[in-house]
């Protein structure tokens, strides 16, 4: 419900991370490797002073590949494979993220079943699918999904 009513549905209304993860995966399905979207997407301009102590600035221009592992592989990964079979948009990354975000519940069930029996492991999973910082981070394609349904083990 989340997704469909309050989440951001563009590209353009993507920053930080999130924008990351979705152009990421999409370079990714596009054979670009693990490469920065943010230097290929705007390129890169910086000031620098040299060890001689003389100004430089570096230019990147648009399109630049800039190999990079600023960021686990997992979820971009993940979301590749969804943007190589032509889900390439932000909601349907979102999508993606909530099926693994079902796996989450479905896990957390499982384990509080393994560990306590039948009924802790309903209401385990039953509190994980109500938990907004468990759903949450489907909606705004942050990695935090594929983080919870991994686990720490």
């Amino acid at each position: 419900l989340y997704i469909f009513t309050e989440a951001p549905d563009a590209a353009e209304d993507l920053g930080g991370d999130a924008y990351y993860y979705h152009h990421a995966a999409n370079l990714l399905a596009d054979g670009k490797d693990f490469i920065d979207p943010y230097r290929y997407n705007f390129g890169y301009v910086e000031d620098v002073v040299l060890d001689s102590g003389e100004p430089k600035t570096i230019v990147l221009p648009v399109g630049f590949e800039s190999a990079t592992a600023g960021h686990p592989p997992v979820y971009a990964t993940y979301l590749g494979f969804f943007s190589e079979l032509g889900l390439r948009s932000v909601r349907a990354h979102q999508l993606a993220s909530a099926v693994l975000g079902c796996v989450s519940i479905v896990l957390a069930g499982l384990l509080g079943r393994e560990l306590l029996g039948e009924r802790a492991g309903l209401i385990a999973a039953g509190i994980t699918a109500v938990y907004a910082n468990i759903w949450l981070n489907d909606g705004i394609v942050m990695s935090e999904t594929a983080a919870i349904a991994y686990g720490d083990n």
